[in-house]
């Protein structure tokens, strides 16, 4: 480690961090509304980390913090979902 650098903690056992293989999507194939409907999927599930993560911390700022973050994320998501309904109605 470089010096006065603290290693990183270990995340706490409630939340393993696992590597979704639906990360990786080749988008090419796939239409405009497909595309949103699959960007709003990914809102929901970032929305839901952050809300588990400000639950499970017990230091006030942290979770005020990921309460912060899940708000943007129900914030993106709203806004896909709008755009969704305008292009699919």
């Amino acid at each position: 480690l470089a010096r006065g650098f603290a290693p990183l903690p270990e995340p706490p056992p409630a939340f393993p961090m696992r590597l979704s293989l639906t990360m990786f999507v080749n988008i090419q194939d796939m239409k405009y509304d497909e595309i949103l409907a699959l960007a709003i999927r990914k809102e929901y599930a970032a929305q839901q980390l952050y809300s588990k993560l400000a639950g499970a911390a017990k230091d006030p700022q942290t979770q005020k913090i990921f309460t912060l973050l899940a708000q943007e994320e129900a914030k993106h998501k709203l806004a896909l979902e709008i755009e969704y309904d305008l292009t699919t109605f």
